[in-house]
């Protein structure tokens, strides 16, 4: 697993890679929780030749950048970054305000 700080625009984001190859699979938390709970998710990921990327969202782990008045716009276009720095297409899956991200994002 590499973890990485990605910059996004204004937003730093950390991010987890399992793996460098395979279709990407974004696995997106919810506001106030963090990656560290799909860590058992990308690893079997993995196992079936996927490229699991965990990314944190601003404010949990090393995530930063703008809080106020933040948006699924504006946490959709985080992960669109890192989609495009890492190389598309993505598949999301997320849990609470991730999933609403990932469904945002669903034409990636």
């Amino acid at each position: 697993m590499d973890s990485l700080q990605l910059d996004v625009g204004d937003v730093s984001l950390e991010v987890h890679r399992y793996s460098a190859t395979g279709t990407m699979v974004c696995l997106l938390p919810g506001l106030g929780g963090g990656i560290r709970r799909f860590h058992a998710l990308g690893e079997l990921l993995c196992t079936v030749g996927l490229q699991p990327v965990a990314i944190n969202p601003r404010g949990a782990g090393t995530s930063t950048g703008r809080l106020d008045g933040l948006t699924i716009r504006d946490l959709a276009g985080d992960v669109a970054g890192v989609v495009e720095h890492v190389g598309g297409p993505a598949i999301g899956i997320g849990n609470a305000v991730g999933h609403r991200v990932a469904r945002y994002l669903a034409p990636i």
